[in-house]
């Protein structure tokens, strides 16, 4: 196994080398363009008056051989030619530090992780607009949908980044630039047809310039598919407008809109390896017991290929439903997509064409439209203000069961939910006491709801005291209300649901529609000051820059017990301030040689979920989380050639980790108490390679390395006692130094070739390699003192099998004929249909060979296997 992977890094190093030492390149990609490329973009932009420029300072986009920060461009024209309607991150693996997945491989439910941190602490900007959740930081690709349609460019920026707002960057920034309203009149129509029976359909309209002054963009994207994981259909619309107007030379204003209204099925549980592959859990050494079998009944039992690779795609979450237990034959459901206001839906067993009837547990409905409203002004030739004014409403939520359990009524024979014994036992369910005649669902399907109103305004002023020094300020506010509740989505045979929660109701009996389980708002005020100097002498350029915020929380409960009817419990923690300081500087050595260093220090406020306790109650010692980064780098370009090379060290203190204990309360009860674990630590340092060029004419080349080492810096010690119980203090220790942070590859690599046969043509290959991946744990479940390995130290959790994978992109644009370009794009992902697992926790009970072993191995692990081999093929017409 170390042979293995250390000759797949000489591999990797002798490309670069290669890079570093070929006679003359040209680059292809990256952060340079190839010189004739470059000064078409010139002549087009000066052709053009109202161009992308202010969208791109609006979103603090960095400079070779000016900003001094790590980072990595993907072009347009790598979005059209390698993206295939995938979900944006899954581009990004071959950028150094990234590793992204679709997880279950519902539509839109990827991942990214940026240097071993995951999208809570990785800020996701869209022309420089913040769109981490605000409560508590996640990103729901699913909510962007069809923005790569649109993308102009994106720039990964690892680190602290260039952004001058008090964002939330510790593993970095991944900043989308969208189409701006294009100059040209044009019309653009795309059909796409891929695996899974996926078929999308794109139209793109330009008025091009009017008057000089005007110009607009539209785009439409509708998109269906069945998934490749079963049952992980997708139903999806998207619309983007870009609209400019140039007042005069010095004012100019943009309005953005982008929205993708969408419904899919999600795989939202990991199962045993053995449950998925018999190859795979026996290479793991995963041994089956006498009265146990590898994977489900009437599913493979042996290295069928087919069979396989039908177990691979396994999903758990859904089962078929028999038309006699229906009522009336329907499926009644209740959720809301379009308005905040839900209402039922009904879906006839004809509904469902060629498949039988079935109900999935899981999914996903959502629509969360933004729209930003840009202006630029030129004051005088010294002083230019910018302010983008935004709105964002977010609409739906997602499914999944509630009360008894759907599996406690079994699975069938291919390990689906039994629907039929679910509807025949809640139907049948008529309780001594109850509404008269009316049947109790035992079990029911809940969505989960969280609606959100967020509205914010980024004001910037930029000052030019020299042509050497530069200076930046502005105010950062935004002001945000999440809506969270449950509801009854399906009653699943019965007539009502029973649930006292709610302690102001006036009745226990639910329906469809009615509120179960909790209902609070949690409201969100933010207050950013930020500023940034820039220096640039002839080759030297240096800059700093601070900020300071303000965080407010105020959490609303309207199931709590209120001791004013018309007043719902309320709590509001005191304002929690954060700041940002950082500065760095580059230098050019020569024409094509430049070494960077930038330093930087972050004090964070805790999301909202480490300030609030579920009972509205504040937690104790609320602590800013504080980052101390460093990252320095050499890079070497010419007009053709790309090598970057770059160090980095990042130390995370004082981690917010929600957890819990128990005390006895004063009826002699235990009750469970939430509290925050203090002295969290976590150390991230690598170095990263990344290089491309054109060997010929007809061949471009491209190479990364990356290799991380992400530990938890210390073991914890930590006491807590309510401060209403007279009771000894609950001690906690957890035995993490040393672990490697999961979730994670800790070395990636990547090589790329692009042949161009043919004017208009060209095949792409991508070779993509993950290695030292450790499973996902949680540190509040490291209790145990002799949970050592043979050495004595702390057991790491379980290594996942390393893993390469090729991507294939091939096209062809035919001549232009009477201004109408055609183009024929294809993606194989996977193209040797790899087996491989891609995400996994750690000691998973619910997944585990044998419960009662959990000894942080492959037997005890939750896993999610990476998709198999697929395709996508589009047309475009482009006039």
């Amino acid at each position: 196994m170390c042979a293995k992977i250390l000759n797949q890094l000489i591999n990797l190093a002798s490309l670069l080398a290669l890079l570093l030492t070929s006679s003359p390149l040209v680059m292809s990609d990256g952060h340079q363009k190839v010189e004739e490329k470059k000064s078409k973009e010139d002549k087009n932009n000066k052709e053009n008056p109202v161009i992308l420029d202010e969208i791109e300072v609006i979103a603090d986009r960095a400079m070779d051989r000016k900003t001094p920060i790590t980072f990595s461009d993907v072009s347009k024209e790598e979005l059209n030619t390698k993206l295939g309607s995938r979900d944006i991150p899954l581009l990004l693996n071959t950028t150094p530090g990234i590793y992204a997945t679709g997880q279950g491989g519902g539509a839109g439910d990827s991942r990214i992780n940026i240097r071993g941190f995951d999208q809570r602490n990785t800020a996701v900007m869209i022309n420089g607009v913040p769109v981490n959740d605000m409560e508590n930081g996640w990103v729901y690709w699913s909510n962007w949908d069809g923005l790569g349609d649109v993308t102009s460019s994106i720039q990964v920026q690892r680190g602290l980044g260039a952004s001058k707002l008090a964002i939330s960057s510790v593993g970095g920034t991944l900043n989308v630039i969208t189409d701006a309203a294009a100059q040209k009149t044009g019309l653009k129509l795309k059909t796409e047809y891929g695996s899974g029976n996926f078929l999308k359909g794109t139209v793109i309209a330009n008025t091009g310039l009017i008057n000089n002054q005007f110009a607009a963009s539209l785009a439409l994207v509708r998109k269906v598919g069945d998934g490749l994981v079963e049952k992980t259909w997708t139903n999806a619309y998207a619309y983007y407008g870009a609209f400019s107007y140039q007042v005069n030379d010095d004012h100019k204003f943009e309005l953005f809109a982008i929205g993708a209204p969408q419904m899919h099925g999600q795989r939202s549980y990991k199962e045993g390896i053995w449950q998925f592959d018999y190859e795979t859990a026996q290479d793991e050494g995963i041994k089956s017991k006498p009265d146990q079998v590898f994977g489900y009944k009437g599913r493979s039992q042996d290295n069928d290929v087919d069979d396989a690779e039908e177990n691979i795609l396994y999903s758990s979450n859904w089962g078929p439903v028999s038309e006699s237990v229906l009522p009336n034959g329907e499926i009644e459901e209740y959720y809301a997509l379009w308005t905040p206001d839900g209402s039922t839906k009904t879906r006839s067993v004809s509904d469902f064409a060629d498949d039988d009837a079935y109900i999935m547990e899981r999914q996903n409905f959502y629509h969360k439209p933004q729209i930003n409203l840009n202006w630029t002004g030129r004051i005088n030739d010294s002083l230019t203000l910018t302010n983008v004014l935004y709105y964002s409403q977010g609409i739906g939520g997602g499914s999944g069961p509630y009360g008894d359990g759907l599996y406690k009524y079994g699975t069938d024979d291919f390990g689906n939910i039994n629907f039929d014994a679910v509807y025949t036992k809640n139907s049948n369910n008529i309780v001594k006491g109850g509404p008269s005649g009316l049947a109790e669902s035992f079990t029911i399907i809940r969505n989960s709801v969280n609606q959100h109103t967020w509205i914010g305004d980024i004001l910037t002023a930029t000052y030019k005291f020299s042509d050497k020094l530069t200076g930046t300020g502005g105010i950062d506010w935004r002001t945000y209300t999440g809506e969270h509740w449950r509801e009854v989505r399906n009653l699943l045979g019965g007539d009502y649901f029973v649930n006292t929660s709610d302690k102001n109701q006036t009745s226990k009996y639910k329906q469809l529609g009615d509120k179960v389980a909790y209902h609070n708002d949690g409201k969100v005020n933010w207050l950013g000051l930020f500023g940034q100097a820039n220096l640039a002498l002839d080759d030297l350029s240096i800059f700093g820059s601070g900020s300071i915020s303000l965080t407010n929380y105020e959490r609303i409960d309207y199931f709590l017990k209120r001791s004013n009817p018309d007043e719902p419990m309320t709590a509001t923690a005191d304002a929690i301030p954060g700041f940002t300081a950082k500065g760095g500087a580059n230098y050019n050595l020569s024409e094509n040689l430049n070494v960077y260093g930038i330093s930087g220090f972050l004090s964070k406020a805790p999301n909202f979920d480490g300030v609030f306790h579920y009972d509205n109650s504040l937690y104790e010692n609320i602590t800013n989380e504080k980052v101390i980064t460093t990252d320095i780098g050499i890079g070497y370009t010419q007009s053709k050639i790309l090598v970057n090379a770059n160090a980095y060290l990042t130390t995370w203190l004082d981690r917010t980790w929600p957890t819990s204990a128990r005390f006895p309360s004063a009826d002699g009860q235990e009750e469970t108490y939430r509290y925050l674990l203090q002295g969290l630590n976590a150390t991230h340092l690598g170095i990263e390679l990344e290089g491309m060029g054109q060997l010929h004419e007809m061949l471009d080349v491209g190479a990364m390395l990356s290799i991380g080492n992400y530990t938890w810096g210390n073991n914890v010690e930590a006491e807590f006692a309510p401060e209403d119980l007279s009771v000894a203090p609950e001690k906690t220790e957890l035995f993490i130094k040393g672990l490697k942070v999961g979730n994670i590859p800790q070395i990636t690599g990547s090589l790329m070739a692009t042949v161009k046969p043919v004017s208009g043509a060209y095949i792409n290959f991508v070779f993509k390699t993950f290695m030292e991946h450790y499973a996902e744990f949680n540190p509040a479940d490291r209790t145990d003192p002799a949970d050592l390995d043979e050495d004595g130290d702390n057991k790491q959790s379980y290594k996942l099998p390393n893993y390469s994978l090729l991507d294939l992109h091939f096209g062809y644009r035919l001549a232009e004929m009477s201004g109408v370009a055609v183009s024929l794009n294809g993606h194989v992902f996977n193209l040797l249909d790899a087996k491989y697992i891609s995400d996994a926790d750690d000691n998973d009970r619910y997944s585990a060979f044998d419960d009662e072993l959990m000894n942080h191995d492959a037997a005890s692990a939750g896993v999610y296997f990476g998709l198999p081999r697929r395709f996508n093929l589009s047309l475009t017409i482009e006039y």
